[in-house]
């Protein structure tokens, strides 16, 4: 029985009293294991930088400008390189690519500073945008709704995509009655 390293023991058993095995002897799922108990169903990479690449002409301004201000309110040439790096890593979605995966138990979206995932038995409502789709673990609307949930981006595959959020998220449903 595989199970993960912060789960709690197993329960005694009754009929010989036996102790469960310290945490250091019981089995760890690796992440490698789950991603063989998980396939993929779908994957695709959309980068937006490639779509609007004109948008470039108004990012890099920003980033010189955000980097230039930050060295001379902070007085060094680091500070305003750390600035702009964290201006880079708030538009990492647009920068840089990112890749979609929808596996049989998770949905994910990464990018090359942040990772988000959401398995479909957390998946409450589904919210269908022109640009993609919305997977929330809110049942209803909220002020909370952009902080979470993995929002997917169609790109080409908009049939293929709606196709297969519908599949899973039904499939997920099906398993948890």
């Amino acid at each position: 029985m595989a199970t993960e390293r912060n789960s709690p023991p197993p329960p005694l058993n009754k009929a010989n009293r036996e102790e469960p095995p310290p945490p250091h002897k019981r089995p760890m799922t690796t992440s490698a294991q789950s991603y063989v108990n998980d396939p993929v169903v779908l994957t695709w990479t959309i980068h937006r930088l490639r779509e609007r690449p004109r948008m470039l002409l108004l990012v890099i301004p920003c980033l010189l400008l955000t980097g230039f201000a930050g060295a001379r309110m902070l007085g060094s040439p680091l500070a305003g390189l750390f600035a702009a790096g964290l201006l880079a890593a708030a538009i990492g979605d647009y920068l840089f690519p990112v890749r979609y995966e929808l596996r049989r138990r998770t949905a994910s979206a990464a990018c090359l500073f942040s990772r988000q995932e959401i398995p479909w038995e957390r998946v409450r409502s589904v919210w269908l945008s022109e640009e993609g789709v919305k997977l929330s673990p809110l049942s209803k609307p909220s002020r909370l709704e952009a902080f979470r949930g993995v929002f997917l981006r169609f790109g080409p595959e908009r049939e293929q995509v709606i196709e297969a959020v519908r599949h899973l998220r039904a499939r997920a449903a099906e398993a948890g009655e």
